[in-house]
């Protein structure tokens, strides 16, 4: 098969799936859309064809979790006994259609996505973005998880009032009006990635303004950027210690070179070259928690870092507050804390989550 073969035949595809009427048509049609995008992955053809047969697998199971919907079929004791009683024909299992339990739920899930969603989903298989249906499945799960968190956070949160401690700006770092000398620790998790370099910079330069003299940066960051990220960071700081935060949970592989990675950095900076006190070089993590973010930290790691250079009465701030787990952390060890965040439903989550430690 060729790949301009392919292309006829997945242009068909729309209309193949229209005219399938049944369960067993429909599942037959995906698997069929599955087959195609592995062996068009195998004989290395155009992502293109890869996608778009990956696109309709994904579209014959939204018609498959309708047609499940709408279909009564048989459950329980009435799974056991004979689809024929009294003369009546029982309701259909799911085995009876030849449909796995959990392809039913998978398919149904995704049928009751809003239009939007669903096309934004759909695009990730046709790009390539996500691969497979199962890693959108897992996407789809953690967003409906959020969701119902957030809304239990909100409740939680409601009718508490914030002190006068804790400032919270939904605004870019730049704008953001601090007193200068006014700030003991910055703790910060800041997006990876070489788009994001201009952004220690900014930083740097903030950082030397708001922080006391002898101050502390603090700063989680990925591996590959290392050595621009600390030049960026030494125009207006001084470096004391890379710090090594410990995983737990699956390795993270990066890429060139390849390694499966463990653990991040976190850079200590001060301002001013004098620091004080001892401290260990290691902090422990549980496992990253991406429930509310997805570059969220983990609790217990965040509380490592803060414990080691925050002391209680102590003022933090996080200008890449992101869901609020630094805030959490510092109000919870009777820490004033200032946060930034840019993006208007993450600053309410972690607005929200830090007035639930009140």
């Amino acid at each position: 098969m060729t790949e301009t073969n392919s292309l006829a035949i997945l242009t068909e595809a729309s209309k193949m799936l229209a005219q399938a009427n049944t369960l067993q048509k429909v599942q037959e049609f995906k698997n069929m859309a599955l087959t195609a995008a592995d062996f068009a992955k195998r004989k290395g053809m155009a992502t293109e064809i890869v996608g778009s047969a990956m696109g309709y697998a994904f579209d014959a199971e939204r018609k498959m979790g309708e047609m499940l919907a709408a279909t009564e079929r048989a459950t329980g004791g009435d799974a056991q006994r004979t689809r024929f009683q009294d003369g009546i024909e029982s309701p259909p299992t799911l085995a009876a259609l030849g449909i796995k339990p959990k392809d039913s739920m998978d398919a149904q899930m995704v049928s009751k996505l809003p239009e939007k969603k669903y096309e934004e989903k759909r695009e990730k298989l046709v790009t390539g973005t996500i691969k497979t249906l199962g890693r959108i499945h897992g996407e789809i799960k953690r967003e409906e998880v959020k969701e119902i968190k957030i809304r239990e956070i909100s409740k939680a949160a409601k009718n508490k009032i914030m002190p006068k401690d804790i400032t919270l700006f939904c605004c870019d770092l730049t704008t953001t009006k601090i007193t200068p000398g006014s700030i003991d620790a910055i703790v910060t998790d800041p997006p990876y990635g070489k788009e994001y370099l201009p952004l220690y910079t900014k930083l740097s330069e903030k950082a030397a303004l708001w922080l006391r003299d002898g101050g502390t940066l603090a700063v989680m960051i990925g591996h590959t950027q290392i050595m621009e990220i600390m030049q960026e960071l030494s125009k207006h700081l001084h470096y004391q210690w890379m710090f090594a935060y410990f995983l737990e949970g699956a390795p993270t592989q990066i890429k060139n070179p390849l390694i499966n990675s463990r653990w991040k950095p976190v850079l200590w900076y001060t301002k001013g070259e004098k620091s004080t006190g001892c401290r260990m070089d290691v902090f422990k993590s549980d496992a990253p928690d991406k429930s509310l973010h997805d570059w969220g930290q983990s609790e217990s790691g965040m509380d490592a870092i803060v414990k080691c250079f925050c002391r209680p009465g102590d003022t933090v701030l996080d200008p890449f507050m992101g869901a609020g787990t630094t805030g959490v952390i510092a109000v919870r060890n009777k820490m004033k804390f200032t946060g930034i965040e840019l993006d208007k439903k993450t600053f309410k989550i972690a607005e929200d989550r830090i007035k639930c430690e009140l």
